[in-house]
């Protein structure tokens, strides 16, 4: 017998930003150097921080060692 193993990772965001507003920040030049720093990553780098798809097929023995896997972490 085999699994077939479809799986979805998104990056999620609450809407809630914790920072209280700080006049003396310069949120401009944030903006700027995080986009600089981002510059030189590729695409797929980039899509890989927000989104990958997984499809995988299991035997037995890896369906149960997912499933066990992914049960101790719900408690978490």
């Amino acid at each position: 017998m085999k699994y077939h193993l479809k799986a979805e990772l998104i990056s999620d965001f609450d809407g809630y930003l914790s920072v209280p507003y700080d006049e003396k920040k310069n949120y401009a030049q944030e903006i700027k150097d995080t986009v600089e720093a981002l510059k030189d990553k590729s695409g797929k780098e980039l899509e890989e921080e927000v989104y990958q798809k997984f499809e995988l097929l299991l035997c037995v023995d890896c369906k149960k060692r997912l499933v066990s896997f992914l049960k101790s972490r719900e408690r978490e």
